[in-house]
């Protein structure tokens, strides 16, 4: 049986710094993954890879900070203890020195998160509305009555339930994967100035629109 190759354990290593980053892993366990001394370890790591273990894992954790900085509204706090840092202090000076920006001003230069919230309007919109209306609703027992309500299942099952929004952070990659399912787009995505769109229409015929929204571009709105 032919030795397996060294690279072969260090690749080992690597592996579990990009799939455990989260826990509380440490060059002593990447090394022990190797079955090498943490020093043989360190030093054929960064003679393979470029970069010294330690400094690799760390890497990987702000790297996964930064995403959660950009798409969710968590604070920093837990930001720093979902990717395995212990230390805010720690976390907030090894971020600025990677990408140049505290971890809030990150932040700040991106647009806000709740932007990738895959809530279609309409549902939102429900959603928000008053629970305990008081202005001459009490009697009604809700909005509409059993044959309104019927009547508008009718209407939306006849394709004349309006437009429905949906947003999605890729358009064209959403319009691909939906074109191979055999769905038929009304047209191909489209630059608008807020960003992208495309349409398509359910099997009752209303028209379902796919938004993937962008910064504001002055460009696009001219185009």
């Amino acid at each position: 049986m032919s030795p397996v190759p060294g690279t072969r354990h260090l690749l080992r290593a690597k592996d579990l710094a990009d799939a455990r980053y989260f826990e509380a892993i440490s060059v002593a366990d990447m090394a022990r993954v190797a079955s090498l001394s943490r020093a043989h370890f360190s030093r054929e790591f960064t003679k393979a890879f470029g970069e010294a273990p330690h400094q690799y894992l760390l890497t990987r954790r702000l790297e996964r900070a930064a995403a959660l900085l950009r798409t969710t509204d968590w604070p920093v706090t837990r930001i720093c203890s979902e990717v395995g840092l212990g230390s805010v202090g720690s976390f907030t000076t090894s971020f600025g020195r990677m990408f140049g920006q505290a971890p809030m001003a990150y932040r700040s230069s991106w647009p806000p998160a709740a932007r990738l919230a895959r809530v279609p309007v309409c549902v939102a919109r429900a959603y928000a509305r008053p629970q305990n209306r008081t202005f001459r609703e009490e009697a009604a027992g809700g909005a509409l009555d059993p044959a309104s309500a019927a009547a508008l299942s009718e209407l939306v099952a006849k394709g004349a339930g309006g437009t429905l929004f949906l947003e999605t952070d890729d358009c064209q990659a959403s319009y691909e994967e939906l074109s191979a399912r055999g769905v038929v787009f009304n047209d191909p995505p489209t630059a608008q100035a807020y960003g992208f769109d495309t349409s398509f229409r359910d099997p009752s015929g209303n028209n379902i629109r796919l938004t993937q929204v962008l910064e504001f571009d002055p460009a696009r709105a001219r185009g």
